[in-house]
């Protein structure tokens, strides 16, 4: 919290107190149960946002999600190139492939995917290939629910050297429909 944004909350802390002062008061007046629930949810509510505004920085991890298309149902497979956005080079990056499968009729065995991770001037800072099998079905999970099956994800991290946008491409064989890609800075 900046200095300048002090007097706002301490202003938002008072009037929410106020607020909630006169709904305990009309609540034990009128002897009604619900005035006083209101006030204690408004009561607490500087309290929480004190406790977000000071523990949210090093809880937080900044997430985001881009995605690379699959191949064509004509052709075999396709080298996606998608581009990550690095604002932050000091944290550690971690990012997740996890493939969506085109269809009802998923793959008997795994599906094969390969990235290569590179830097603005072009070199290689992460390459893997893997085998991604479906993940293990889980106890909420109804096989008829219509949702897309899962799949575990290939993992990938790297440490930026600069800021810039960085280029992952990902080899997609058939039958991927697309390949969600989840990237985290990582804080430790």
């Amino acid at each position: 919290m900046d200095a300048e944004q002090v007097p706002q909350a301490v202003t938002f802390t008072l009037v929410f107190l106020v607020a909630a002062l006169g709904l305990w008061y009309c609540g034990v007046r009128f002897n009604k149960l619900a005035l006083k629930q209101i006030a204690v949810m408004l009561g607490m509510a500087p309290v929480i946002m004190l406790a977000i505004q000071i523990f949210g920085p090093y809880l937080t991890q900044i997430d985001y999600r881009v995605y690379a298309d699959g191949p064509p149902p004509d052709q075999p497979s396709t080298t996606a190139t998608v581009r990550l956005n690095v604002n932050n080079p000091e944290l550690r990056h971690r990012f997740e492939l996890v493939p969506r499968i085109r269809g009802n009729d998923p793959p008997q065995q795994p599906v094969h995917l390969k990235f290569t991770l590179r830097s603005p001037k072009g070199e290689a800072l992460a390459q893997r290939e893997g085998d991604l099998a479906p993940a293990k079905w889980e106890w909420y999970r109804w096989r008829n629910s219509g949702a897309p099956m899962r799949w575990n994800p290939l993992r990938g991290e790297f440490q930026p050297q600069e800021e810039g946008e960085y280029t992952l491409a990902v080899e997609i064989p058939q039958p991927v429909q697309r390949v969600d890609i989840f990237v985290r800075e990582s804080r430790k």
